[in-house]
């Protein structure tokens, strides 16, 4: 579920109607959202697990790069 923090937009229920599918969802729900500490997103935080990504560095990127055509060169 992709920009759940704009979800109360012009919606009514939308995020009382999500936290339901989640109680009685048997499978992960993913939502994404810009702003975690959003007002309208403090009765669905309750029942999601927080998971915070940043953006790689220079470094990383170059690390994973190097990484994967040592692995194709193996494989080769």
């Amino acid at each position: 579920m992709d920009e759940v923090d704009g979800m109360s937009a012009g919606d009514r229920g939308g995020v009382a109607d999500l936290i339901a599918s989640i109680k009685i969802s048997k499978i992960p729900i993913i939502c994404i959202c810009n702003d975690r500490y959003s007002q309208k997103l403090k009765s669905l935080v309750n029942y999601c697990l927080l998971l915070s990504f940043r953006k790689p560095t220079k470094q990383q990127v170059f690390l994973c790069l190097l990484l994967k055509k040592v692995i194709v060169s193996l494989l080769l």
